[in-house]
């Protein structure tokens, strides 16, 4: 049996108009519900932020994602997990956001629209990675041809099973948030096993 754990993240900003979005995903037997209410200003500001690359990216959604108050329920709820349990909760979040090709963008505007391309939707789980507590030095973009995941290096001593990419320094196992289907850490879609990768620093 299910449990049904709802969070009610309430942003209030005046007189501004404020949208609804609820975010539901399932891990390790238990569904999630989170209800988010955005203000239109913060909207705007996270799809006006101008020149903006992939960390600036980040930062801006981290920044965002706290004024809502979600790095506190989520370290609520992930205090007792690994962190293997951790960022496998990011990733079934992140994969929960219905696929459509789209271009770079905050997690707020992912949040916003519902929907995301890998581009997006790799945003919105490096942004939650943090979140929870992930080293962000630990967290690198990789990228494969026509697709982008990440790469996340286990800080704590113990590695996940499956593929891996070495750097020279640390061991970066994928984590994407665009597979198909049920996905864990260090999992690899079938056509992009063998695939050429680098890192997009």
């Amino acid at each position: 049996m299910q449990i049904l754990t709802t969070l009610f993240l309430i942003l209030i900003s005046g007189s501004s108009v404020s949208f609804t979005r609820t975010l539901e995903w399932d891990f390790e037997g238990e569904h999630y519900k989170v209800v988010l209410t955005l203000d239109s200003k913060m909207i705007e500001k996270a799809k006006n932020i101008g020149r903006c690359d992939k960390a600036c990216l980040i930062k801006q959604s981290v920044k965002q994602l706290k004024e809502l108050k979600l790095d506190k329920e989520f370290s609520l709820i992930t205090r007792f997990f690994s962190e293997e349990q951790k960022i496998n909760f990011a990733l079934a979040l992140a994969q929960s956001i219905p696929y459509e090709i789209g271009q770079w963008q905050t997690a707020i505007t992912t949040i916003h629209r519902k929907k995301a391309d890998c581009k997006g939707k790799t945003i919105l789980l490096g942004s939650l990675l943090i979140l929870i507590g992930i080293p962000e030095e630990n967290i690198e973009f990789l990228q494969y041809p026509g697709h982008i995941a990440l790469g996340v290096a286990p800080s704590d001593g113990k590695e996940p099973k499956g593929s891996f990419y070495f750097d020279g320094e640390k061991s970066y196992y994928p984590l994407d948030a665009a597979f198909s289907g049920p996905a864990k850490w260090g999992m690899l879609a079938d056509d992009l096993n063998g695939a050429s990768v680098e890192f997009l620093r």
